[in-house]
């Protein structure tokens, strides 16, 4: 069963705690941070730099204001749009957090976002799920 995709921002993805998860148990790689667990989540920000990896996957850096991710796309249908996107655009991300070196967003879903106002709905959902939590 697919969890639900919290809206959150990239520090607190970069900030919490990374805790790896296990193919025995089932359970998902996650973040920790201020008593919630992110797993799967929905990101948006501006994208900044793009590279590609030696496999050629196009690697986006995606800043909210709060701090920066990088986001690699998971399926072609995100591929397509990580390529495609340019620096400066709203992106809206929702996938897992992922560490290797260093932690990222394997993007399930990426989409560019020619409305700003979007984001500002983003944020807002974000606080609301910062103050039922408290």
């Amino acid at each position: 069963m697919r969890s639900t995709a919290l809206h959150c921002l990239c520090s607190e993805l970069q900030e919490g705690s990374f805790v790896r998860g296990s193919v025995e148990t089932g359970e998902a790689s996650f973040v920790e941070a201020n008593g919630e667990r992110f797993s799967r989540v929905c990101v948006l920000g501006k994208a900044g730099e793009k590279s590609f990896s030696s496999s050629g996957e196009a690697v986006v850096l995606l800043d909210d204001g709060s701090s920066q991710v990088n986001v690699i796309a998971n399926s072609p249908h995100s591929q397509k749009c990580l390529q495609a996107v340019n620096k400066g655009e709203f992106l809206l991300v929702i996938g897992k957090i992922r560490e290797k070196q260093e932690r990222f967003l394997a993007a399930e879903i990426a989409r560019v976002l020619y409305e700003p106002e979007w984001f500002s709905l983003h944020l807002s959902r974000v606080k609301l799920r910062q103050s039922l939590r408290k």
